[in-house]
């Protein structure tokens, strides 16, 4: 069964300097990782110009560049997509980190630093771990930036074996 993971915090706080530890230390253990970029607020996804980006102006309902590597989909979502979305989408694989986004009660890695922000947010709903840069008073395991090894052993034991 896939498990999933998120990494929250304000832009500019070091999500993703967290997963880049993260995720080498899970797959090191024998894990398929999907790593799930979330953005607030609309992006243009593909290149204006481009064929891909030129077939979905004509009205293609999902375009898609495959390479012998990779595929990159570009496809609307009819309702706002859901984190539990990931599980279903990605239930090949073991883990589902997500960056950017906490919803429900996923199990949820809150980034802090000193200067950026260092005020927990209050909607999230199940924070098991919070990194940060100073020491602070919290209800969940804290890691510092230098410790984020103990970090993926701790979500390991507990959200992932």
């Amino acid at each position: 069964m896939t498990k999933l993971i998120c990494i929250a915090g304000v832009r500019h706080v070091g999500k993703t300097t967290v997963l880049e530890t993260l995720i080498p230390r899970i797959i090191d253990r024998g894990y398929t990782v999907v790593a799930v970029k979330y953005s607030t607020h609309a992006h243009e996804l593909d290149t204006p110009g481009k064929n891909s980006w030129r077939l979905k102006k004509a009205g293609a309902e999902i375009t898609a560049m495959v390479t012998p590597e990779e595929i990159a989909e570009y496809r609307p979502v009819k309702t706002p997509i859901q984190i539990r979305d990931f599980l279903e989408l990605y239930r090949e694989y073991d883990v589902v980190l997500t960056e950017g986004i906490s919803q429900d009660n996923y199990p949820t890695v809150e980034i802090l630093r000193e200067e950026v922000n260092l005020i927990p947010s209050d909607q999230i709903l199940n924070r098991v771990a919070t990194v940060s840069d100073s020491v602070l008073p919290t209800n969940s395991k804290l890691f510092g930036f230098d410790d984020l090894n103990s970090l993926a052993e701790f979500l390991i034991a507990e959200f992932i074996d």
